[in-house]
């Protein structure tokens, strides 16, 4: 029994380690996080509207709202149908993995490999529909069309945050506005069939 309460232990401690690495950015932090990492100034005012609608910039962030019980993750709601692999959590489940990354990737407050994963979902719906953002339910709906200049208002380059907030929770259910990309499963198909028929 001693032997088993140890495990546990030790499990429970690297899952608290695992979940105080992730952190709810200010939105000024995001907004030069992101500059920081090369996102175009252009695109700023998108990115930080979307991770508001998605995430409220918790990376720890992990939507369960999708009919099919897939799940979205981080502080861009990536979702583990196509884009990341979550089969050792929940191995009932088939994964894609387009960005070839583990979903727990998304989960740290280090937001490098989210942006590599999101910046090719944006690529591949830039060519498919003429607009990136279009990938993710939250822009659609909260970002698109709005004046967003609210997002990157008072954050110059030189604006440091003045708090950091760890985020001590288990992976964040709150997302009030789910990104799911089975409703562009048409797109996919399509990308599937182009790539079949370019190896051809």
């Amino acid at each position: 029994m001693a032997r088993m309460g140890g495990m546990l232990a030790a499990v429970s401690l690297l899952l608290l380690q695992d979940v105080c690495r992730a952190m709810v950015y200010e939105r000024c932090q995001l907004v030069n996080e992101l500059r920081r990492k090369g996102v175009p100034e252009k695109d700023l005012s998108d990115w930080v509207c979307l991770a508001y609608h998605e995430s409220r910039y918790d990376t720890n962030a992990e939507g369960r709202l999708n009919w099919d019980n897939s799940v979205d993750h981080g502080l861009f709601q990536i979702s583990d149908i196509y884009w990341c692999d979550w089969r050792h959590k929940e191995p009932g489940r088939r994964y894609k993995n387009m960005c070839r990354k583990s979903c727990d990737a998304f989960h740290d407050n280090d937001i490098t490999d989210d942006l590599a994963c999101v910046m090719m979902i944006h690529k591949e719906h830039q060519r498919l529909q003429g607009n990136g953002f279009m990938a993710w339910t939250a822009w659609k709906n909260k970002c698109r069309g709005s004046d967003m200049t609210s997002y990157t208002i008072g954050c110059d380059r030189t604006t440091s945050s003045t708090t950091t907030t760890t985020s001590t929770d288990q992976p964040n259910e709150r997302t009030n506005a789910h990104t799911h990309f089975n409703n562009l499963a048409p797109l996919f198909n399509q990308l599937v069939r182009t790539r079949n028929h370019d190896k051809e």
